[in-house]
């Protein structure tokens, strides 16, 4: 959900997930754009940290017209199916000599290396980041995981590599707890021969552990 996944985020281009702090490491990355293509974003899940009057000129693509508001207010709009208008993209750029991605990748490099931290941290009791780094260790690209709504959500919105799309489900808008549990049974009745792993606080599991 909320595009991640959509691209292998163990591509050597890819830079990250936009965070909830402002200036972050993908944000910073963002600001430095000629051009936004913001594709499928919908208000609800998350204000668009990169949309300000007189700055850099957004396009939005998606199967409808963005709801402007003070927040959201893009030059161009591209409705229609995405995959077509995404193909399209790309069958019409060329790469040029010029393109400097050196700030990006330096960037890149840093985030990086702060999603390391703690990976491997032994304290008790476990430390998220090494929780978020072992669930990846252990699970296939096609696993899926299921979160509920807590901080947790966070550290894996951020520090979870998903390798396929729909491999981690998790919602913003009006996100309330209790879905882990039930997304991940859904999960499993949908691909029953893959993993599934839920991902729950106490008081997220205890609004429906009834359902075991």
């Amino acid at each position: 959900q909320m595009g991640k996944g959509v691209v292998d985020e163990r591509h050597p281009r890819f830079l990250g997930n936009a965070a909830l702090s402002s200036g972050d490491f993908v944000h910073r990355a963002i600001e430095a754009a000629d051009l936004i293509i913001n594709i499928g974003h919908d208000v609800i899940e998350k204000p668009p940290f990169f949309m300000v009057r007189g700055g850099t000129e957004v396009i939005h693509i998606s199967f409808r017209s963005a709801e402007v508001d003070a927040v959201y207010f893009p030059q161009v709009e591209v409705i229609g199916d995405i995959a077509n208008a995404v193909w399209q993209i790309g069958e019409a750029l060329t790469e040029t000599s010029h393109w400097d991605f050196t700030r990006l990748m330096a960037i890149r490099e840093a985030n990086e290396a702060q999603i390391a931290e703690g990976g491997d941290d032994n304290r008790f009791p476990v430390y998220p980041q090494r929780m978020v780094a072992d669930i990846r260790r252990v699970l296939p690209s096609e696993g899926i995981v299921a979160l509920d709504n807590g901080i947790y959500k966070i550290w894996f919105a951020r520090n979870y590599k998903a390798h396929k799309p729909n491999t981690v489900l998790l919602d913003n808008a009006l996100a309330t707890m209790g879905a882990g549990l039930p997304s991940a049974m859904a999960a499993h009745l949908v691909y029953p021969d893959r993993p599934v792993i839920s991902v729950c606080g106490d008081g997220g599991f205890m609004m429906n552990s009834q359902e075991l």
